[in-house]
């Protein structure tokens, strides 16, 4: 009888350990990565300052939205920021992840913590009173997402040195050029890339709000 009882607990102390070892392997997977260049390779870092120290973050910039605001890097700072580029007469991928887009921002409408920030990629043509009328026909909250526009070298300094995203990685994405990349990057609250999306995709985007809000929970590191 007592041989029976052990055969009978083995399997419960087998699955009890399993479990227990999933759950852990589920809370890894969890923990978001770092993206450090053009590559976008993930990269799981331990959590310490000495390690974050080496992972770059968002360059200095200075920006106008559509309402006219100027928009620095001090702006975002201490903030969650979902980043990505367009253009307004953009007639493809652009519409897509714009509304994409929306409905994220919608979900976050009264969370400080949050913002969106869509850089124009045509500056000459996307002036801030072109991005107003491009907000007000598209239901564009001013206050939580801004539509950036600028000089032209400090739009591409960014998209090149701060977001990576460079004709040549774009064109892994079946696109060719910056103006036409789906990409939407989500950057922590120091300024690194901690997730990289498809904007056009729903999918995509509700991973995009799971990442986000696990950011949003847990305790950031400078």
């Amino acid at each position: 009888m007592k041989v029976a009882r052990l055969l009978w607990q083995v399997p419960v102390v087998v699955l009890l350990a399993l479990a227990i070892a999933a759950g852990a392997r589920s809370h890894r997977l969890r923990e978001l990565p770092y993206y450090s260049d053009a590559t976008f390779t993930p990269q799981w870092i331990p959590i310490s300052k000495k390690a974050l120290a080496r992972v770059p973050r968002v360059g200095e910039f200075a920006l106008t939205d559509q309402t006219g605001a100027r928009i620095t890097h001090a702006n975002i700072a201490g903030r969650v920021a979902i980043v990505n580029f367009f253009y307004t007469r953009c007639g493809d991928i652009c519409p897509i992840t714009r509304d994409r887009l929306r409905s994220v921002a919608s979900r976050y409408v009264n969370d400080d913590r949050v913002v969106l920030l869509s850089h124009t990629v045509t500056p000459g043509a996307d002036s801030t009173g072109r991005l107003a009328e491009y907000a007000a026909e598209h239901t564009i909250d001013g206050h939580r997402w801004h539509l950036l526009t600028g000089p032209d070298t400090t739009l591409r300094r960014l998209a090149s040195d701060s977001y990576h995203l460079l004709p040549a990685s774009a064109a892994s994405w079946g696109v060719k050029t910056i103006e036409h990349t789906e990409r939407v990057l989500l950057i922590d609250q120091q300024g690194r890339i901690r997730g990289v999306y498809n904007g056009t995709l729903a999918l995509e985007m509700e991973n995009l709000r799971s990442d986000l809000d696990l950011l949003l929970a847990q305790p950031t590191v400078h």
